[in-house]
């Protein structure tokens, strides 16, 4: 099928991630698509320097004003726009103005479901919180279908396989024996929700346990 012109994509992003931008770059260089970026300003803890395609425009959510980041959006006229959760009410106010011109908004959601206060309560007032803002969800597994279901997402507006990776970084060469050190290599934010901690206590017990010349090796920043 020809396209005759690139499809504008807007993407509405919290924080940067290498493997975010790995697959905007594979679309942008493998489809038609002409890509607009707003992301939130880069972490202190995460300060990743990352390479785009050229089709993709890429502006730094602190560095506009809220009103020129919303006529940025809307002169772009994507034909369809993606949004990483219901947090920025800058970009619910996008989706917003979107979802009435009928163009698809994308909500992603990596929560699964839990069951716990503030997922009930963000199922019942769905309706007016969630809903007028998104057309569809995208979810990476079974736990965070069923919360999209309990907002009130039809089974066809759900999609899967949110999640992927910079698969460049992780090259396995093959037929080659090499003496590879016993080491287990964390390499991410120290950070509470990231399992840091159980990590690194669930490699002591299991040192204590056995007798090996296994190690731990964490790189990263944070709290922790």
């Amino acid at each position: 099928m020809k396209v005759s012109s690139p499809i504008n994509i807007l993407f509405l992003y919290t924080e940067l991630a290498g493997y975010l931008v790995a697959c905007l770059n594979h679309l942008a260089e493998e489809y038609p698509v002409s890509i607009k970026l707003i992301h939130w300003p880069i972490n202190d803890e995460a300060p990743f320097n990352f390479e785009f395609q050229p089709n993709i425009e890429v502006i730094d959510k602190g560095s506009k004003p809220v009103l020129d980041l919303i006529e940025s959006a809307k002169s772009f006229d994507p034909k369809i726009v993606y949004v990483s959760g219901w947090v920025d009410k800058s970009y619910r106010n996008i989706a917003s103005f979107f979802m009435k011109k009928n163009v698809p908004v994308i909500l992603g959601n990596d929560n699964p479901w839990k069951g716990n206060l503030r997922q009930r309560i963000a199922c019942l007032i769905s309706s007016f919180y969630v809903k007028p803002y998104y057309s569809h969800t995208w979810v990476p597994g079974r736990g965070q279908y069923e919360f999209a279901r309990r907002l009130q997402f039809s089974k066809q507006n759900i999609l899967l396989g949110f999640y992927s990776a910079d698969v460049s970084l992780f090259k396995v060469e093959q037929n080659q024996k090499r003496n590879l050190p016993s080491t287990i290599l964390y390499a991410g934010r120290f950070l509470d929700w990231k399992g840091v901690r159980e990590l690194y206590q669930s490699f002591r017990e299991l040192k204590k346990e056995s007798n090996n010349d296994w190690k731990l090796l964490m790189i990263g920043r944070g709290p922790l």
